[in-house]
């Protein structure tokens, strides 16, 4: 066994990589969760444009237990490094030009397309899927009766 094997080896007994995710460690997932939520709010209020002030975005996130130092230079970073976020926001936090506060721009919360539906043949309307899963079923069951008689 070489040396290599033996650290590796030795590395992954302790329970894999104590490296942590710099995305982790300021607050990507709290962030994400806070931002998903303002969303939701701000579809059920009809806004146009949603916005959030940055110090609002700063709190719903510090007050998830374990992220009570999130603070803007951490928002600005995750904004500026992490995907998922750009997805969820529309470009760095702006000053309104009267009161010079900070404010977010959402993008809105994605609606979650219709499943297509059918009529099962007795008047219901089923997803599509569950359809054919029924008749697939139904076709089963028919060639198994056929082959016992």
């Amino acid at each position: 066994m070489r040396i290599k094997e033996i650290i590796l080896e030795d590395f992954d007994m302790f329970g894999g990589s104590d490296i942590e995710d710099e995305a982790h460690s300021r607050g990507d997932d709290a962030l994400m969760t806070a931002l998903e939520l303002l969303r939701n709010e701000a579809s059920e209020s009809d806004a146009v444009t949603p916005r959030v002030a940055v110090d609002t975005v700063i709190q719903r996130v510090q007050a998830i237990p374990g992220n009570e130092a999130f603070n803007y230079s951490l928002l600005d970073r995750a904004i500026t490094d992490n995907s998922a976020i750009k997805e969820m926001v529309r470009g760095k936090p702006e000053a309104d030009e009267k009161t010079g506060k900070m404010y977010l721009y959402l993008k809105p919360a994605e609606d979650m397309p219709d499943e297509p539906t059918v009529d099962d043949g007795e008047g219901n309307q089923v997803p599509a899927d569950v359809a054919d899963a029924t008749k697939t079923v139904g076709g089963m069951a028919k060639r198994a009766l056929a082959k016992r008689s």
